[in-house]
């Protein structure tokens, strides 16, 4: 488990910093002079390794039964990921800004090369559908079990 100090000056703005606070002082301080005065926050983290799933510019074509089969492939995969562990999440984005994102898979390896390497052997990855980007992505402790919309896809 990570920790992150969170400041909150007065004025409103925001800054971060990585560090270890002193495990017996208070949750929250209060520092520097009353008019630059700074609040820093223990928060408790939990790390997971983000793949952003991207469609290239470059995709490779296929026929539309070979893009079905290929789809079939993609999600069976991860949804042998989800069972194994491997994976906390996934699935696509829509209505977002920028239509080659695809879709997010939260891994939980412990590692981003183990990550990638899992990532890379997604079916579509490996067809040349889709290419991926892998990152560290922090969370505060917990949150990753609860429930969003229930969304039908029928």
């Amino acid at each position: 488990m990570k920790l992150l100090m969170m400041a909150s000056r007065l004025d409103g703005s925001r800054s971060a910093s990585r560090g270890r606070p002193d495990a017996t002082g208070p949750a929250c301080l209060a520092r520097g002079s009353p008019a630059s005065a700074v609040q820093q926050c223990r928060v408790d983290l939990e790390a997971f390794e983000l793949v952003l799933l991207r469609r290239p510019g470059d995709a490779t074509a296929y026929p539309d039964e070979e893009l079905a089969r290929i789809q079939q492939e993609h999600l069976a995969y991860h949804s042998g990921l989800r069972e194994a562990g491997q994976v906390v999440t996934n699935g696509p984005v829509i209505d977002g800004p920028d239509p080659a994102l695809r879709g997010l898979t939260f891994y939980r390896t412990g590692s981003l090369a183990r990550a990638r390497e899992l990532a890379e052997a997604d079916p579509a990855v490996r067809a040349g559908r889709l290419t991926v980007e892998v990152m560290t992505w922090w969370c505060p402790a917990g949150t990753m079990s609860k429930p969003g919309q229930a969304v039908s896809t029928s």
